[in-house]
């Protein structure tokens, strides 16, 4: 779907033992909400684990900026 919808950025499938240790990591009360959107920096460093969809535009630029 990421080829025929022509999606861009990095995506990620995770098996078994990612989701396990994603779950672990990054869980949202007991759960791991996806589609999941995750801000990082350069480095790869996480700076923000639950950010806004690409689609809302408007927050999703407040948390860029550090708003």
């Amino acid at each position: 779907m990421i080829k025929y919808c022509r999606l861009e950025g990095y995506h990620v499938r995770a098996n078994k033992t990612l989701d396990a240790a994603l779950g672990k990591l990054y869980d949202r009360n007991g759960a791991i909400v996806i589609p999941w959107y995750m801000l990082l920096d350069n480095s790869g460093n996480i700076l923000i684990r639950h950010g806004s969809a690409p689609s809302q535009m408007d927050r999703l630029g407040k948390e860029i900026r550090g708003e």
